[in-house]
């Protein structure tokens, strides 16, 4: 391969995630402009637990551009990710004089109008609560303004106690049609979780802790003991969930809380 072109990618990468990245092995084919990375990792402000790891990104670049030591991708396709949310990552350190106008601090130039992900893994753990989502496939794809999302998930399921909900299938825009700032743009999403809830959710990016959601939900009471932290008198039968608020692995504000069943109805206090 290029000599320089693993250290430009492992520069390139650790700026637009604004952590330190780095991969086991970088596979080029010159003739095709064709680039494999093996195990990518992306660590945090802890530096020892990556938030972010992939078995496989194949990308195909310009080769004319790569050798002027500029990266122009015109597809991409990521293999097995397992992303770990909320990511904590440090602040971004201004770069030096020296590094001002360097082959790695040129801007990525992104021609591919949509990225497939396969086979993914999303993990979010608070002090309160741990869930996964497992075997995700996403589609992103530029219009006009935005990027389009769509996800879909064979099983999200809470851990600790172990319960497995549904199918999660979601579909949503990014305010960018940029993808070097899908972690740092605004995202707004709609979904269900297959047989039992549909949701709608803000964020103001994938690096915020805070989410803005609306979630409705049907829920047997033995399932819904198991999914959610709150302490309940003994009922049998089904549940209707209505909340809306703001959502953070710190804190819980809401607008709206409200659970019932045939018989009673009980509000929420943040």
């Amino acid at each position: 391969m290029l000599p320089f072109l693993e250290e430009l990618l492992e520069k390139k990468l650790s700026d637009s995630l604004g952590a330190k990245v780095s991969f086991d092995r970088v596979k080029l084919s010159p003739l095709s402009g064709k680039v494999e990375v093996l195990n990518l990792a992306a660590r945090g402000r802890d530096g020892a637990n990556p938030f972010l790891t992939i078995a496989r990104i194949e990308a195909k670049v310009a080769m004319a551009k790569a050798l002027k030591q500029e990266i122009s991708i015109q597809s991409l396709r990521i293999e097995r990710p397992y992303v770990r949310v909320p990511i904590a990552l440090p602040k971004k350190v201004p770069a030096s004089k020296n590094e001002r106008g360097s082959p790695a601090s040129k801007p990525w130039q992104f021609e591919a109008d949509d990225v497939l992900v396969v086979d993914g893994t999303i993990e979010f753990q608070s002090v309160a609560y741990h869930a996964i989502a497992e075997r995700v496939n996403l589609l992103l794809k530029r219009d006009a303004n935005d990027i389009v999302l769509t996800l879909l998930s064979d099983s999200v399921r809470r851990i600790n106690p172990d319960v497995t909900v549904g199918e999660l299938k979601l579909n949503g825009r990014i305010a960018t049609p940029d993808f070097s700032r899908l972690l740092t743009s605004s995202i707004s999403l709609d979904g269900t979780i297959d047989p039992h809830a549909r949701f709608s959710a803000t964020t103001a990016s994938l690096m915020s802790k805070t989410i803005d959601a609306r979630m409705t939900a049907n829920l047997d009471s033995q399932l819904f003991s198991r999914l959610v932290p709150i302490a309940l008198p003994a009922i049998a039968g089904l549940i209707h969930l209505d909340i809306d608020g703001t959502f953070s692995p710190e804190r819980v504000v809401l607008r709206r809380g409200e659970i019932s069943t045939q018989n009673a109805t009980m509000k929420l206090d943040s």
